[in-house]
This record gives C-alpha cells, sequence and structure tokens, in this order.
C-alpha cells in the first residue's frame, strides 16, 4: 500500500500506472483508492497477470473498473495504490521492481 497526495502526484497528466513485475502465474490487482472512497473498501481496480519473467504492464485510467462507483475514475483524486492479491485463495508470490506513471 502506498499513500500519495493527489495534488503532487498530477496524476491527470498522464494516461495510466505502469509496473514492472514478476511473479508465480497468478493474476494480481492494482486497487486505487481516492478522495472520494468512503467507505475505505470503495475503489478502482485493475488487474495483471505475472509469470516467473519481468514484465511491463501499462494500466490505463480508463481501463479501471469498480463495483462500488457508477463513474470512471478520476485520477486528480487518487490518494492511495494498493497491490492485492485479490477475491480467491492462493498462495501471493509478486515481486515489484518499478511503479510510474506513463504519458
Amino acid at each position: 500500500s502506498l499513500r500519495l497526495d493527489p495534488r503532487s502526484l498530477a496524476a491527470e497528466r498522464y494516461r495510466g500506472i505502469e509496473i514492472d513485475v514478476s511473479g508465480n502465474g497468478e493474476d494480481y490487482n492494482v486497487h486505487l483508492t481516492t478522495t472520494r472512497s468512503f467507505p475505505p473498501w470503495r475503489f478502482y481496480k485493475h488487474s495483471f497477470a505475472t509469470s516467473s519473467a519481468w514484465t511491463r504492464n501499462r494500466l490505463p485510467w480508463e481501463d479501471f473498473t469498480s463495483e462500488s462507483f457508477r463513474r470512471a475514475l478520476d485520477p486528480r483524486t487518487i490518494n492511495r495504490l494498493n497491490l492485492t492479491a485479490y477475491a480467491r485463495d492462493f498462495e501471493a508470490d509478486l515481486a515489484v521492481s518499478r511503479i510510474a506513471l506513463f504519458a
């Protein structure tokens, strides 16, 4: 989990998140909470696959979905990023070498 300051992040200037990962072949998620995420289990998510090889995943803002929010993610409001092994029983093994914003 990583807290973010929406004002200094300026995520609206970018198209999404880029993440370099290696893992055990399972799918994982990026969960983004926003200044509108109350209660805290309201979030936007994007899944990504892993393999034993290092892989760069580009996750555009428009591809983040939410079961709680009806409107699309507003990057100006992002205040937390979480990497999760979510909604099923498996052994998590995820390595992350880089998280960045991409234009």
